[in-house]
């Protein structure tokens, strides 16, 4: 190979290691630059969704670089005119993964686009999503300028300590990359899909899971509110929780009840766990215990709620119904019948 040759090659093996050295920073700064970006390319089809999780994108950085590094040294190998026969074939196998890595790259970027479709509309010509859309594009951004941008995605735990005004409860069966959020019993557990595929960001809720979690909130605060108003409400401050507050007794406790009542027939506090629903008693919100005098404490986001005891604890009504206002700890005293006459 005569030295004009072997400087064309060095100085094309430079330009496309150069390329890929500077890569993993243009890249960077594409998905993080941009917060509205960002939201967009982690919502899209595998593997653009796992664009927000750590380690996929310091594999992904890694590649890149490491490829660059190698058609560095075969340019700068073939310039110094040493062992040229290796170093073609040394810069050849590079040339072979960069254009490999290269296609890998641009048949993903095909598979993705040839799934996105025009988003269907109303008559009006406003989109069926919008309202979706603009929850998704609030709600994280509110994530983001009060905790900071999640590494892994944008998880239910993640949401519920940034939004005071959220319950666990709002994330049943919302959707992730890998599985779903799942309320039983008063927990919130993430099920995980039956794949071999596992990510750090599997829990990172997606473009579908968002509207899981818009249809639960409306449910439960309003179908008519507007995504502002909704977010309103979820994203009280510190300073004004809400919830309820109060004591729960037991009456009668004696066959004949006298005001003031006898030496041990007075009202008998409840030591135990209740469950707060909807009015109807049918979704679970949250879970609470009482202390031995019977008192206690559960923060609630704004709404009218129903409070029963876990088990049964009398003949009587089992499910109490209060009212919690936005900013405030309701105070109530609750009494169940213990049927005893």
């Amino acid at each position: 190979m005569d030295n004009r040759a072997r400087n064309i090659l060095s100085s094309i093996l430079s330009g496309i290691g150069a390329v890929f050295l500077v890569s993993p920073f243009a890249l960077y700064w594409f998905i993080h630059g941009s917060y509205e970006r960002y939201v967009w390319i982690i919502n899209g089809p595998f593997p653009f969704s796992n664009f927000g999780s750590g380690p996929f994108q310091m594999g992904m950085y890694s590649e890149l670089f490491f490829i660059g590094v190698l058609l560095l040294t075969a340019a700068f190998g073939i310039w110094k005119q040493k062992n040229v026969a290796s170093v073609i074939a040394f810069a050849g196998i590079a040339i072979i993964v960069a254009l490999g890595a290269t296609s890998l790259s641009s048949f993903m970027y095909l598979y993705s686009v040839k799934d996105i479709t025009p988003a269907p509309t109303l008559d009006n010509g406003k989109n069926i999503a919008g309202d979706s859309a603009e929850f998704t594009s609030k709600i994280q951004g509110f994530v983001v300028r009060n905790i900071g941008q999640p590494i892994e995605g944008f998880s239910a735990f993640g949401y519920l300590e940034a939004f005071h005004g959220l319950t666990e409860a709002d994330f049943n069966r919302v959707e992730t990359g890998e599985g779903k959020y799942i309320y039983s019993n008063g927990k919130l557990t993430f099920t995980r899909k039956q794949t071999k595929h596992i990510s750090s960001a599997e829990e990172a809720i997606t473009k579908k899971g968002h509207e899981t979690l818009l249809n639960n909130l409306r449910a439960r605060l309003g179908r008519d509110l507007s995504v502002g108003e909704i977010i309103s409400r979820i994203s009280l401050g510190q300073d004004s929780v809400s919830g309820v507050r109060g004591t729960i007794l037991l009456e009668p406790t004696c066959p004949a009840v006298k005001d003031p009542p006898e030496e041990g027939c007075a009202d008998k506090p409840v030591f135990g766990t209740f469950v707060v629903k909807d009015t109807a008693g049918i979704k679970e919100f949250a879970r609470f215990g009482t202390d031995t005098n019977g008192k206690f404490l559960v923060r609630l986001p704004p709404g009218e709620y129903s409070i029963e005891s876990e088990t049964l604890l009398g003949p009587g009504t089992q499910a109490h119904l209060v009212e919690v206002k936005l900013g405030e700890i309701s105070e109530y005293e609750i009494t169940f019948d213990t049927g005893i006459r």
